[in-house]
């Protein structure tokens, strides 16, 4: 017989293998079920031609039928040098078509944290990339900084790499960037590192596939649980015209006139396009558990490869339907499932009937639903590594909208395609979706030119599960939280948010807060609108009209640390939070927890004590009630708080409210806590008989000393500040202490408060309060509490004790001690949890002056609840709190819904090309001369001109013409005698005349003679004020600089310069500082007089020979160019004396010359002969190839050789032969030895890499480090230099030099030497030093501020027309030497430090690309003269205004049509300012007003704008004022108004408020009458300005007219 054991053991056994079969079923059932689960598409981001920016603008396209394909843009490719209307022409291309994104040229690059130097280098498609990934993360409601550290994967194709064929064609071009910015797999490394993305990040590049397959990638990556987010998509930028010519070479590839014509009978070929598309994807269960918005599923897809087809580019239909069977198998679906295939499609000959063969064998079928057949290529191009994407997000759309887009361009079937049997249909208008039983399906294809295909399967998205039946909870108000990482990004994004509201009045606000709350990164600069949908709208409305008000709340986000403050007894009152309780979910569970706890120790419940049916009820003013009725209230608030994502930092109770803060801190539990007060609450209430408590305003000391007496009767209960006091005790006695404060004039205020807490009285409750809290478990808090008893934090390792709840009983609440506490641990935001702010008052009223805090409620009595709890979150939130918007809205029903995503900065960012393809072809490698580039503005020889001085006749006698009586003449004398001479003639003339003569002392007695010390304005100032010239004409003539160094010789040493520029520069500017601040004469004109510093052309050879140039007094003529400028009301002009003429004959030149005037401000006298100064074109011979100076054996010395400009010169000289350089600067660079060691980031390390690079061209490179002004540092370098046998120098280029911007009236002796010591004191040492080697040549980087007008920048200019002279005297003598007058280089000196350095650069003012201007630098060793100028400018625009603010002819040929632009005579615009008089006559209360609004309209027509553009309170230079014209409105102001202002008024940021304000305190108090209208400093009307207004007239007249007026004039 079998046992039972037995028989059970057979029976054990196949219940184990049946168990574990059923678990092996249910993992691969799970495996079944994750291989195949559906992914959905829960966002998406776009930028694609056609200005598709998000979902809704494609859609657009798509549904109208848009055709988004132009010319190609000129800023990508000059298309007129690469079409050709035939086809397969070498380098040429068959299309000029193209589809191309606006603005691929800005990047935000500082929202991403990127420099702009890392950024320029960076591929487009980069920067594209990034700011979509972003914007498709927005658009599915996930804030992209909360998945920081996720496992989220990026995938995405990209092919192209036309950004680094055209920026880094050699070896030269590459920067330290280049691998980083050019590398496909940083695009999607970079999206990962800047998001701190933790999944897999892959670059596809399988061609125009590439795309699809990334996305058919990220969906495998999400179901093996690779990653659990993923970014999938392509991007394609298309910048170079190579691939398109290369494409043309194919028979039939390139469409001629630029459309996809998919499956169309005019099909010829296909047009690039570009763009990017990236899909946001998730597991569908993950999807739906989350909440995500599902617009679409991919149920699956399949990737194979042609294989070997007919040619390795020809598409293999074998593959096609294998790829399109895989999918469907992979999706399980069945093909009669699909209603819509959107194809490849590219419209090629060869391509679509291919396709279209594959797709009948597999989708085909003879009858049924129609199946939709098209191609988003024919709306926007084909966008190769992004043309997938933007086929599958087509798609999306399609599903998402429930229609199917018309394809464009189709008339008629492709005779080489076939429908027969099946029911395809191309679309050609917006198509309902086939009837089917489930929801739709889709099918994308992509197929890569190099054979790989992709195709994937789409559903339509499932419904979103129902919501709970029954009614929800709802909040009455909704916070819209909005930020950005500037003010103006806020603005924007505020404006976007009004069109939501406005445009979709259906979602529910509180969707659209919640979504803005969770979805979005929350940023420094901070918005929160709170109130209903109109109020909300109203709020935004009002930010973006700058109206001020209390909502939306604004601000900037500093710390959000945060103190919670509980109440102490006092504010409880009936139905307090009722409707927070009502509405409410978490906080009515706090509330109800409490209330359950108390039932069995209250008589009363807690509900019917706060919320009585009887409103009349008093039980919650009773101690017994109202201490655990406070207690639950706040901690039901400290939770709610909390429930949001505020967790205090710290946390302070006053008096009672300390329980509250001890239980929130964790130091006792809810039941605890709760049990302790109502045994407190019940032991109080028998001691409300006799107590009271009253406030005293006044200090603890002074209150103490009137409570002695009662010390057995009153005690001080609270310090609540320094002049804030209560007291506590028996009734009687606290009368009695009331009525001598009332004596004393003190102030005191009776509190309702039953009970005398803090007081004798309380003595006899002690014991039974410490029995109760003997029965509570205490713990050390887990959140820092301040305790009342010391003002100081509670140690951390300590729990309380029955004692320490009993003294606090007894003793005084330390309340100012403690805020004093946490303001020293540096918390600025408290927030109250009682039902009513009696805390933050006391703060408030005890904070230092000056400090801010935040300060604010929960609740307020008389208040709706939620008014004041939202708009403390809405001040929290702009203050920089971080909510958890999650659990904000955790209680309520909510739903993502799409918004406005990020408004990025439209940052211009782009890096020109550093060649083109002309160079590229025309030039061998090495050659530093080449042609002409596309790029640039102006050709080579539009740039060049030079300084040339014309024969002129002396001006016109004015006869026996008596001489004006007013006008008195300040000669400012040399020792030579000249001013003497000139003073007595003018004198003899009847004129008045002052002699002015440096001096140790001031000395004027009233008559011809003054005395001045020259050591600043002051002494000029003074002698202006006593000469007493109301309403006269002030002639200054600056004689002074003719007494300085004779630097003839040349052996003059640099402190021997320096004082020459003293006595001349300097003085010369202290000079017009005085007179800019005179008050009182009518007009005023400052010349300036030099002897031998300029040398005017063909007066060279003059008998006696050539003489040396002053170029010591060089400097007066730059200096005076800027004054020209800055203040042309003082302006007169600039004359320079024959040096070889005598005192007495120079003086009688100078009466003739000014006192009879022409329109010349400009003049050299030689001899008999006048010369006035003229710009003018210059040639200079072209160069060939390999001509450079360039010896083997020799070093060429530059200095300023490690900053931008010398290293690009370097590069240059190295490029074209130079071996041996030694580079020169004030930067001691570190031993070779510890290159290796240096920071990668830092500025010595990116001067290393340079040395580098230049050694890696085949230099040897010398470092030395010496201020090139210290004639003995560079003296004793050489002789080292010497002494070491390295080659000798045979060329030096002088480029250092330093400038800064500096408002002429506010220029110091330092601000003048900082740029003249290493220009103009470093020229003349290496002039010096190197008199006697053989030099090839000796090239000086001066700047075209010495020759045109420059304002704000005297010193610059002075220092650079120091460079001019000394070139000049060096060719003079037979030496070589070359000043180059530079315009602006772009991108390197100067021009990096933006354009509040370089105020040249004004309107029509170009840049010169550093690739052109050293070009034309090789090209000008070579020139023979000893200055010339190069710079691109448009005299049309630049030159005009120039003219009209200078009233200089420098530029008259170029502007009578010598230049590139011939522009029409015009006469200044008539001022649209009041006169002074018309401004005076006003009353007081009206001038602002009046004058702001002429303002508006001259700023307006000076930027040639509307006035609405013309913001009253937006600085000038933000509206596009640029330096000229800032001087233009300038003069234009002290013309009309007398008022003299600084320059420096407009360069630091004027408004049009502030400049008003500044003008009204210019006037004269109390002058009302216009008397003074003469007062001030008025432009003299000269003789060019009457013959331009004659010259406008006439042109206004017909001939027959014009001859009768000037038959007239005769």
């Amino acid at each position: 017989m079998t046992t039972g054991q037995q028989a059970q053991a057979p029976t054990s056994t196949l219940k184990r293998a049946y168990l574990e079969m059923e678990r092996l079923h249910r993992r691969l059932a799970e495996y079944e079920r994750t291989r195949t689960e559906p992914v959905a598409v829960v966002g998406l981001g776009l930028r694609l031609p056609g200005g598709a920016v998000d979902a809704e603008s494609y859609w657009r396209i798509l549904r109208d039928g848009v055709d988004a394909v132009d010319e190609i843009p000129a800023d990508r490719w000059p298309v007129d040098e690469f079409y050709d209307t035939e086809p397969q022409q070498p380098g040429k291309m068959r299309t000029r078509w193209g589809g191309f994104l606006d603005r691929v040229d800005r990047f935000d690059y500082e929202f991403f944290g990127i420099s702009r130097r890392e950024a320029l280098a960076m591929d487009p498609q980069q920067r594209l990339a990034l700011e979509v990934s972003w914007e498709a993360l927005e658009n599915a409601g996930h804030a992209p900084t909360g998945l920081a550290g996720s496992r989220t994967g990026v995938f995405l194709g990209v092919c192209s790499n036309d950004f680094a064929t055209e920026n880094f064609p050699g070896l030269e071009d590459i920067t330290a960037y280049a691998s980083t910015g050019t590398a496909h797999s940083v695009v999607t490394g970079r999206i990962s590192y800047v998001f701190d993305f933790r999944g897999p990040s892959v670059a596809v590049d399988t061609a125009c596939s590439s795309s699809l397959v990334s996305v058919h990638m990220a969906v495998q990556s999400l179901r093996t649980g690779e990653c659990d987010l993923a970014l999938g998509g392509g991007v394609n930028v298309v910048l170079s015209p190579l691939p398109s010519v290369a494409f043309s070479q194919f028979p039939g590839m390139v469409a001629p006139d630029g459309r996809c014509k998919t499956f169309d009978v005019r099909a010829n070929g296909y047009v690039r396009s570009e763009g990017c598309g990236i899909v946001v994807l998730k597991r569908l269960s993950d999807a739906v558990r989350d909440g995500d918005r599902v617009l679409a599923v991919i149920r699956g897809g399949a990737v194979n490869q042609d294989g070997r087809s007919s040619g390795v580019t020809a598409p293999n239909g074998v593959a096609q339907r294998d790829v399109l069977r895989r999918a469907l198998e992979a999706s399980e679906v069945a093909p009669e499932q699909v209603s819509y295939v959107e194809a490849h499609g590219t419209g090629t000959t060869l391509g679509d009937p291919i396709e279209v063969e594959a797709l009948a064998e597999v989708y085909g079928r003879e009858e049924g639903a129609p199946v939709y057949l098209g191609s988003s290529k024919t709306n926007i191009g084909h966008a190769e590594a992004a043309s997938g994407i933007a086929g599958l997000i087509k798609v999306v759309l399609a599903l998402h909208q429930g229609a199917i887009p018309p394809n464009v361009h189709f008339t008629g079937l492709n005779p080489h395609i076939s429908f027969a049997g099946t029911t395809f249909v191309v679309p050609t208008a917006l198509s309902e979706w086939p009837a089917v039983a489930e929801r739709p399906i889709a099918g994308v294809s992509s197929f890569g030119f190099s054979g790989t295909n992709a195709h994937l399967i789409l559903q339509a998205a499932p419904e979103p599960p129902a919501a709970p039946e029954g009614p929800a909870a709802e909040r009455p108000r909704s916070v819209l939280p909005l930020s950005a990482k500037t003010p103006n990004g806020l603005l924007e994004l505020a404006k976007r948010y009004q069109r939501r509201l406005a445009a979709d009045p259906a979602t529910p606000l509180a969707d659209i807060c919640y979504s803005a709350g969770i979805g979005r990164a929350h940023f420094t600069h901070r918005l929160a609108a709170v109130g209903s949908r109109q109020e909300v709208a109203d709020q935004l409305a009002d930010y973006v009209d700058g109206l001020p008000g209390d909502l939306p709340v604004v601000g900037t986000a500093g710390g959000n640390e945060v103190v919670f403050l509980f109440t102490g007894q006092g504010p409880q009152r009936v139905g307090m939070a009722r409707t927070l309780y009502e509405t409410q979910p978490t906080f009515r569970q706090v509330i109800d927890r409490c209330d359950e706890i108390l039932r069995p120790l209250l008589e009363v419940p807690l509900l019917d004590v706060i919320y009585p049916a009887d409103p009349e009820s008093d039980l919650v003013y009773r101690t017994t009630y109202s201490q655990p009725a406070l207690f639950a209230v706040q901690y039901a608030m400290a939770q709610l708080w909390r429930s949001w994502g505020v967790e205090p930092v710290a946390v302070l109770g006053h008096s009672f409210g300390e329980y509250v803060a001890a239980c929130v801190a964790g130091m006792m539990s809810l039941e605890d806590g709760l049990r302790l007060v109502v045994d407190r609450g019940r032991l109080m209430w028998e001691l409300a008989e006799n107590g009271a408590m009253v406030a005293v305003f006044a200090a603890e000391a002074e209150v103490a000393d009137v409570l002695a007496p009662y010390a057995d009767r009153v005690s001080i209960a609270a310090v609540n500040g320094p002049g804030t006091t209560s007291i506590s005790g028996e009734r009687e006695a606290l009368a009695e202490i009331c009525a001598e404060f009332d004596r004393r004039e003190v102030k005191t205020k009776q509190l309702h408060i039953t009970t005398s807490s803090h007081s004798p009285l309380i003595e006899p409750i002690l014991p039974g309060l410490r029995k109760a809290a003997d029965s509570v478990s205490f713990t050390p808090p887990r959140v820092p509490l301040v305790a009342n008893l010391t003002g100081e934090l509670w140690p951390w390792d300590t729990a309380p004790d029955a004692d320490y709840w009993c003294r606090h009983a007894r003793q005084p609440v330390r309340f100012a001690a403690s805020i004093d506490t946490l303001r020293e641990l540096g918390y600025r935001t408290f927030i109250e949890m009682g039902p009513a702010p009696t805390l933050l008052g006391m703060i408030s009223d005890n904070l230092p002056a000056g400090e801010e805090a935040l300060l604010v409620p929960s609740l307020r009595p008389k208040h709706d609840d939620w008014a004041v709890l939202l708009n403390t979150v809405a001040r929290l939130y702009a203050a920089g709190v971080d909510l958890d918007w999650s659990g904000f809205d955790r209680d309520y029903r909510r739903a993502r819904v799409p918004l406005p995503t990020y408004p990025f900065e439209q940052t211009h960012c782009w890096q020109e090309r550093r060649r083109t393809d002309r160079d590229r072809y025309a030039a061998p490698a090495g050659a530093a001369v080449g042609t002409d580039d596309p790029a640039d503005e102006y050709a080579d020889d539009d740039l060049l001109y030079r300084l040339d001085w014309q024969p002129a006749e002396a001006p016109a006698s004015a006869g026996d013409a008596p001489p004006a009586p007013a006008r008195t003449w300040l000669v400012l004398a040399d020792a030579a005698g000249i001013g003497t001479g000139f003073a007595d003639a003018v004198a003899a003339r009847g004129e008045r005349a002052v002699r002015v003569v440096p001096g140790a002392a001031y000395r004027f007695g009233g008559g011809a003679e003054a005395e001045v010390r020259i050591d600043g304005p002051a002494d000029l100032g003074r002698l202006l004020d006593e000469l007493r010239l109301d309403g006269a004409d002030l002639q200054v003539l600056h004689l002074w600089s003719l007494d300085g160094v004779d630097a003839g010789t040349g052996a003059a040493d640099a402190a021997a310069l320096l004082r020459a520029h003293e006595r001349g520069g300097l003085s010369a500017v202290y000079a017009a500082q005085a007179l800019a601040r005179a008050q009182g004469p009518e007009s005023v004109r400052l010349w300036l007089v030099t002897r031998g510093a300029v040398q005017p052309t063909g007066a060279a050879d003059t008998a006696g020979g050539p003489v040396s140039l002053e170029v010591a007094q060089s400097t007066l003529w730059g200096l005076g160019r800027s004054l020209q400028q800055e203040h042309s009301a003082l302006w007169g002009g600039l004359i320079d004396l024959d040096p070889r003429a005598t005192p007495a004959a120079l003086a009688d030149r100078l009466v003739g010359e000014l006192t009879r005037r022409d329109a010349e401000d400009q003049i050299a006298l030689r001899g008999d002969q006048r010369y006035v100064a003229r710009l003018v074109r210059q040639a200079v011979p072209e160069v060939g190839v390999g001509e450079g100076p360039w010896r083997p054996d020799a070093g060429y010395l530059i200095t300023g050789g490690l900053g931008g400009l010398g290293l690009e010169v370097a590069r240059s000289m190295v490029r074209a032969g130079a071996r041996r350089l030694v580079l020169l600067g004030r930067t001691t660079m570190p031993p070779r030895a510890e290159w290796a060691d240096l920071p990668a980031d830092g500025p010595i390390a990116r001067r290393v890499a340079a040395v580098r690079e230049l050694e890696a061209l085949g230099a040897s490179v010398h470092l030395e480090s010496a201020d090139v002004a210290d004639e003995a540092a560079m003296r004793a370098l050489l002789t080292r230099y010497d002494r070491e046998g390295w080659p000798a120098i045979r060329g030096v280029i002088h480029a250092a030099g330093t400038g800064e911007v500096a408002p002429l009236l506010e220029l110091t002796r330092a601000d003048l030497e900082r740029p003249l010591l290493p220009k103009a004191v470093g020229a003349w040492v290496l002039h010096r030093l190197f008199a006697d080697r053989e030099l090839d040549f000796f090239v000086l980087f001066s700047s075209t501020s010495s020759l045109l007008s420059s304002p704000f920048v005297a010193g610059y200019a002075a220092a650079n027309a120091f460079l001019d002279a000394l070139a000049a005297r060096r060719r003079a003598a037979g030496l070589p030497g070359l000043s180059v007058n530079w315009g602006i280089w772009g991108g390197v000196g100067l021009a990096n430090r933006g354009a509040e350095a370089n105020p040249g650069l004004s309107k029509g003012m170009g840049t010169l690309r550093p690739g052109q201007a050293l070009r034309v630098f090789h090209r000008l060793l070579h020139h023979d003269d000893a200055q010339i100028a190069v710079v691109p400018v448009d005299w049309a625009e630049w030159g005009r205004r120039y003219q009209e603010v200078s009233g200089s002819a420098l530029l008259a040929p170029l502007l009578r049509g010598d230049g590139p632009a011939r522009p029409a005579r015009r006469r200044a615009r008539a001022s649209l300012l009041p006169s002074r008089a018309q401004l005076l006559a006003l009353p007081a209360d009206r001038r602002a007003e009046t004058l702001i609004g002429q303002l508006v309209l001259s700023v307006a027509a000076t930027l040639g704008s509307g006035p609405e553009a013309v913001g009253r309170d937006q600085p000038l230079f933000d509206l596009g004022l640029d330096s000229l014209m800032a001087v233009e409105l300038k003069n234009e102001i002290e013309r009309q108004l007398g008022v003299a202002l600084s320059i420096a008024v407009f360069l630091e940021g004027a408004t049009l408020r502030t400049l008003t304000d500044q003008i009204i305190s210019g006037l004269p108090v109390g002058e009302d009458d216009g008397s003074a209208d003469t007062a001030g400093i008025h432009r003299v009307e000269r003789f060019e300005d009457v013959a331009l207004e004659l010259l406008a007239e006439l042109e206004g007249l017909s001939d027959k007219q014009a001859r009768a007026a000037l038959e007239q004039e005769g």
